[in-house]
């Protein structure tokens, strides 16, 4: 979605209002200036494997919902 604003003063407001605005509970509004479009066409599309990390056993706890914590 394009969105056109009366000046730089009204798009930055936006833009800093709505970037990282949640939308639901899986979803959150990402905003990019129109002027970022070229950054994005120009990235390295070259697939690099991510390292792995050890693996580290974490240890959980399940606490009853009727015992309150404060």
């Amino acid at each position: 979605m394009f969105v056109d604003f009366k000046n730089a003063e009204d798009a930055n407001l936006a833009l800093a209002t709505i970037h990282g605005h949640a939308f639901d509970a899986k979803h959150t509004f990402k905003v990019n200036r129109f002027s970022d479009i070229e950054k994005y066409a120009e990235l390295d599309e070259t697939y690099v494997e991510p390292e792995l990390e050890d693996y580290t056993p974490r240890v959980w706890f399940l606490v009853p919902s009727s015992l309150h914590l404060f």
